[in-house]
């Protein structure tokens, strides 16, 4: 088997797509040398998409021009999976125009390549680069970049590891964008932290995203000061306090339930 892989690769192919062979597939797609496995799966029909994926990330590695070996691959799944491929090793390599250029031109593998784009900016770009970056994203894949991005918030915010009002910048130039920003209401906090984010919450521009935004805040600090509700309560008149009375009422609903499974 081993020899036939090294001499004929293309009959090894043809037998494990034949005989269902998706492992033998893939060791061929991750071992094979990228350049030989791509002229012998781009050449047999019916091969599974994702392995292509492989093939693309590795070739790249070496060989930046390998992605132009994209145009001898009809369009369809296996293209979009190469270039899904190509945009892994950019990521790794913190090419972030061109995984965006590439994002552009993807299709099903788009929305889970844009949370992977997030993620990868989580761990290496600073939340003002962030939010610029995002907003470079294709629009109909902008929330999941958007979540990708948000991957870390919980544990910067918790440790204290990054200043409050770089989130906030970032948030603030999610929602100005039109995009449904929020931050998660389950991280811990200490009061006076939680009020921070409530007190900026309440500062918020009225209208659109912002109260979705407005929303996730005030339940952030509602779930981390016992005294936020009387200072919600005590609010004029207006969409500010109309989405305030809704999120506390959702979550007094929420310590009802869980008071009666208690």
């Amino acid at each position: 088997m081993s020899e036939i892989g090294t001499e004929r690769p293309e009959l090894l192919a043809r037998f494990a797509k034949d005989h269902g062979g998706m492992g033998l597939m893939g060791e061929m797609a991750g071992h094979l040398d990228p350049r030989r496995a791509f002229e012998v799966f781009g050449s047999e029909p019916g091969i599974p998409p994702a392995h292509f994926i492989s093939i693309a990330a590795r070739g790249a590695a070496v060989d930046p021009e390998f992605i132009g070996r994209l145009e001898e691959l009809p369009d369809g799944p296996a293209k979009d999976a190469f270039r899904a491929g190509v945009m892994e090793t950019q990521l790794e390599a913190g090419r972030w125009t061109e995984a965006v250029e590439n994002l552009k031109s993807l299709e099903a593998l788009g929305p889970p390549m844009a949370k992977e784009f997030g993620e990868a900016l989580s761990a290496e770009v600073a939340w003002i680069e962030r939010g610029e970056l995002i907003l470079a994203v294709p629009e109909p894949f902008r929330d999941e970049a958007f979540e990708g991005a948000m991957s870390a918030s919980d544990e910067e915010m918790e440790a204290g590891s990054t200043d409050a009002s770089q989130i906030q910048g970032f948030l603030e130039s999610m929602a100005a964008a039109g995009l449904r920003a929020w931050v998660s209401e389950s991280i811990e906090l200490s009061p006076a932290d939680a009020s921070a984010w409530g007190t900026w919450a309440l500062e918020l521009p009225e209208g659109g995203e912002w109260e979705a935004l407005r929303a996730s805040s005030l339940a952030l600090w509602l779930a981390n000061d016992e005294s936020a509700a009387t200072t919600l309560r005590d609010l004029p008149p207006g969409a500010v306090r109309e989405t305030a009375m809704r999120v506390l009422e959702r979550e007094l609903a929420k310590e009802g339930e869980d008071s009666s499974a208690e």
